[in-house]
């Protein structure tokens, strides 16, 4: 996941890669409550509170998601005019529409996971105590 901090001093949008779903992991991974960081921007240390550090949603997994709908899609219409053509019986022609669906539910469950991957780590903070 791609996390995202405001450097306090230019205000630039600092990005760093990380695999924890939350901040309370990202504190127990690394024993700590402040994420150090020089600013790309202006070359600063930084000291932020890992309450500061938010996630986006990926531009890159919605375009992963929308490739895997294009591409299904296309495939999902040749075996079913070739079907088609073979098939004259309404439940096949049912069966066909249930699988137009397929590359439309791959597309949403992405798009869902990506949402809730990001609102749980936004949504989970630390506590000041401790």
């Amino acid at each position: 996941m791609r996390l995202f901090l405001k450097c306090p001093h230019c205000k630039f949008e600092n990005t760093f890669k990380s695999q924890v779903t939350s901040r309370i992991e990202y504190a127990m991974k690394h024993n700590t409550k402040i994420k150090k960081l020089n600013c790309e921007n202006c070359n600063k240390n930084l000291e932020i509170p890992l309450n500061k550090i938010y996630a986006k949603e990926s531009k890159h997994t919605y375009l992963f998601a929308g490739i895997i709908f294009l591409i299904g899609s296309v495939l999902v219409l040749i075996f079913w005019a070739k079907i088609l053509s073979s098939s004259k019986s309404p439940m096949g022609l049912y069966a066909l529409a249930l699988i137009l669906l397929v590359p439309v539910w791959i597309y949403v469950i992405i798009k869902k996971q990506e949402r809730i991957r990001v609102s749980t780590f936004n949504y989970a903070y630390l506590s000041e105590e401790l």
